[in-house]
């Protein structure tokens, strides 16, 4: 019984992760990735400032596992004057297993930061402190030579 419940397990995480990848534009080479929350990074609203900020992870395909995440706003967070967003990474990888912190500011429209997670399974977690916010982050798979 023990077995088919992990056997059952697997297959759904197996299948969930191959619908966030389906689910992916193909205008670049995503990385696959399981997302519980989706991509984007849900932000508070505050005066004139809304939105939120979609996330993308790539795949750069270099021998140290490097992967790009862009941040594009959805509305006017990270593109108007006093709409600033304060925003960070956290990953757990092979590269750094005690996890590390990423930060960036998104003020003038999409932004990327380049990250070296290592081959295999990462964990990306995006939020931000300016405003507040939450969600985007999922396990990525680097595979170094694509």
């Amino acid at each position: 019984m023990r077995h088919k419940f992990f056997a059952a397990a697997a297959a759904t995480a197996l299948t969930a992760a191959g619908l966030a990848f389906a689910a992916t534009p193909a205008t670049a080479e995503p990385a696959p990735q399981l997302q519980i929350l989706g991509p984007d990074l849900l932000l508070a609203p505050a005066g004139d400032c809304y939105g939120s900020l979609h996330t993308r992870t790539e795949n750069l395909h270099t021998p140290e596992g490097d992967v790009r995440m862009t941040f594009t706003p959805t509305g006017t967070w990270g593109t108007h004057p006093g709409c600033t967003v304060q925003a960070w990474v956290g990953e757990i990888s092979g590269a750094t297993p005690v996890g590390q912190r990423h930060d960036v500011v998104v003020d003038s429209g999409p932004t990327s930061i380049d990250l070296r997670l290592g081959k295999g399974l990462s964990m990306l977690t995006p939020g931000s402190n300016q405003p507040f916010g939450m969600g985007g982050g999922g396990y990525t798979w680097v595979d170094p030579l694509g």
